[in-house]
């Protein structure tokens, strides 16, 4: 399974995304006609791959701007978003445990398909001021 980021937006057959394949053996490149919705692909946007755990990159986020590309992990140690906007993909689920998710003036937005939510484990919260 090759998975990856369209980030170049726009209509077929106008706009054409390019998927790289890469092996230690060789390299396969191919092209996609997928229409993708701009919303999501801001550019300078924050990119969290598919089983990011949020422990790893920190838990404070001040004026920023995510994407939510599958399962968030948000766990022990909770994190805080202040002023932010996480844009999530089709199917991206957040998942807090024994932690508490803080929102303080921050949004969750669908891109252009749903989103499994929240999955609210052991001691987990979720605060929105």
């Amino acid at each position: 399974m090759v998975t990856g980021f369209f980030n170049q937006p726009g209509n077929c057959p106008a706009t054409l995304n390019i998927v790289t394949a890469t092996t230690p053996d060789t390299s396969v490149t191919a092209t996609a006609c997928v229409e993708v919705q701009p919303q999501c692909f801001i550019p300078g946007i924050n990119i969290l791959p598919d089983q990011t755990e949020l422990k790893n990159i920190g838990s404070v986020f001040n004026n920023s701007t995510f994407y939510v590309a599958g399962v968030l992990i948000i766990e022990n140690m909770g994190a805080t978003f202040t002023n932010c906007t996480l844009y999530t993909a089709a199917g991206a689920n957040i998942i807090v445990n024994n932690a508490t998710i803080t929102l303080n003036n921050s949004y969750i937005i669908a891109c252009d398909t749903m989103w499994q939510g929240f999955t609210m484990m052991a001691d987990a919260w979720i605060q929105a001021r």
